[in-house]
């Protein structure tokens, strides 16, 4: 807070203030809408924001992977190849498994996500995703 409004506050007041402001809005949803008349309401949120966030989690796991490999970044501390491989593998899964979450919560579990299609939707978009991000990386 020091930086651009010059405000010169102590770091445990900082704190208080940013957490509240990050958590005072979700406290008084949960508060207001948190009856059991509501559950619903909050379950389906809840379901949504989860769905949110394994969305988004590739686009924080990618770029660390990526600068955790880099010797450039990293020197002597960079990723062997062989680990490489196994983080790689992994991000792969999760990608597949998150594909596969948002499949399902979108169409609700009806015949598109049954068998083979959803198996078939879920590699075609994890290798579409990884073939674009090894290009970015061989340029």
């Amino acid at each position: 807070m020091g930086g651009f409004v010059n405000i010169k506050v102590s770091p445990w007041t900082r704190a208080i203030i940013t957490r509240a402001a990050a958590l005072g809005p979700a406290v008084i949803v949960a508060l207001v809408a948190g009856t059991k008349a509501n559950s619903g309401i909050i379950n389906k949120i809840n379901s949504w924001l989860n769905i949110l966030q394994s969305v988004i989690l590739p686009f924080a796991v990618l770029p660390v992977l990526r600068m955790a490999r880099s010797t450039e970044i990293m020197g002597e501390f960079a990723l062997t190849p062989f680990v490489s491989a196994l983080w790689w593998l992994s991000v792969v899964v999760l990608i597949g498994i998150n594909v596969y979450l948002v499949i399902t919560a979108i169409y609700g579990g009806n015949d598109l996500v049954s068998g083979d299609t959803a198996a078939g939707k879920t590699v075609g978009v994890v290798f579409f995703v990884c073939y674009f991000y090894a290009i970015s990386e061989v340029r």
